[in-house]
């Protein structure tokens, strides 16, 4: 997971466009390649933008299935 967040003394920037380039060197620690898919997550009240590789969304909605498989009555 990628946590973008405000910091006036960074070394990169989202730059006013919407235009999100991730430098190659974050990519790499997360193992997000190039042409990966990913899910962006703004949270407002946090200023904070969260980047979830595909990898980790399939994880999370396991796991979200596993708790409703586990309550007497809840769906497959």
């Amino acid at each position: 997971m990628i946590v973008v967040t405000t910091d006036s003394t960074a070394e990169w920037r989202v730059p006013a466009k919407l235009n999100l380039v991730l430098p190659k060197k974050i990519r790499s620690r997360c193992r997000v390649h190039a042409g990966d898919q990913i899910f962006l997550a703004a949270l407002l009240e946090h200023k904070l933008l969260v980047i979830y590789p595909q990898r980790r969304l399939y994880d999370m909605v396991l796991a979200y299935h596993a708790t409703l498989q586990a309550e007497p009555g809840s769906l497959p």
